[in-house]
């Protein structure tokens, strides 16, 4: 959960089954969002792609799931691609890092309806986060 949204891989499930949208505007399968599949590079570097990207910024309900994979383009870009400069490492790095400590603190002291959810449940793995 960020804000009043939450991050669902649902959104990304409808956009795979959306008329609106074919696999060349998106380059999504089915297949690839299975978050199970945690090894998969090939599948990461499609979520974070330009294309995707800007259909999930276009409907303003799927907003905290475009702020979830653009952070997850700044880390990749921050650790993974070899043409970023250094600046750009530590800049993509900050960013993840200082968002990521907000939407903590924001959980941390935030009162939730439902009590029987951990509010760790609303939130990145907990050693993700402390990675970080």
């Amino acid at each position: 959960m960020m804000g009043q949204q939450l991050i669902f891989i649902q959104h990304l499930q409808d956009i795979i089954h959306s008329d609106a949208y074919s696999k060349l505007d998106h380059g999504l399968v089915r297949t690839g969002i299975n978050p199970k599949d945690r090894q998969n590079y090939r599948s990461c570097a499609k979520l974070t792609s330009n294309d995707l990207l800007n259909i999930v910024r276009s409907n303003p309900k799927t907003s905290e799931t475009f702020v979830y994979l653009h952070l997850f383009k700044l880390l990749i870009a921050a650790h993974i691609e070899k043409s970023t400069t250094v600046a750009e490492r530590l800049h993509s790095a900050w960013i993840v890092v200082f968002v990521c400590r907000l939407w903590w603190s924001w959980l941390k002291n935030k009162t939730f309806a439902n009590k029987s959810l951990s509010r760790f449940s609303k939130f990145l793995n907990i050693c993700i986060y402390k990675c970080l």
